[in-house]
């Protein structure tokens, strides 16, 4: 979002990167034999792909962390969003705080979150931080006159921060 704040032309750059996620897809249903993809196979044709390829043209194929780089919070990504982007895709390292085995590492039973007995301090301070950085960038974009209430909501954040560190 920040990009998009930042830079219109980034916006038609970011549709032709999501034309090349999805090309990828096209081709990966297309060339898979397996029968749940017969009923589709024939709608992902060879018109269709050059269609895509149009679309997407001399697109550079950018990354999450180069845009979070071109913005100033490559801090943001390689902490919080690399931390955070594992438990949202299902790492095994986060998987092993749902699963309950026995003794004998079989399978028991699965706990499904959030773990309300668990401190979420640190998780919910990240949140507002990330509200903050966007609605900073939304501010920009829309020139909305908020940047008192923004430095007040940062100074907050940094008194809680200091809370939550004693």
């Amino acid at each position: 979002m920040g990009k998009v704040c930042q830079s219109y032309e980034f916006v038609e750059a970011f549709i032709r990167i999501g034309e090349r996620q999805r090309l990828r897809i096209v081709r990966a249903m297309r060339s898979n034999p397996a029968q749940a993809f017969d009923v589709i196979r024939g709608d992902l044709s060879d018109g269709l792909i050059e269609h895509i390829v149009d679309l997407i043209g001399d697109a550079k194929d950018e990354t999450v962390q180069q845009w979070a780089q071109d913005i100033g919070l490559s801090a943001l990504y390689d902490g919080q969003y690399r931390l955070f982007s594992s438990e949202v895709h299902s790492r095994p390292r986060s998987l092993e705080r749902y699963v309950v085995l026995s003794d004998a590492a079989e399978l028991q039973d699965i706990k499904f979150g959030p773990h309300l007995n668990e401190n979420l301090r640190p998780e919910l301070l990240e949140a507002a931080r990330i509200l903050i950085t966007a609605l900073s960038f939304l501010n920009t974009l829309f020139e909305l006159g908020i940047e008192n209430d923004i430095r007040t909501f940062t100074t907050e954040l940094a008194r809680l921060d200091e809370q939550a560190a004693d």
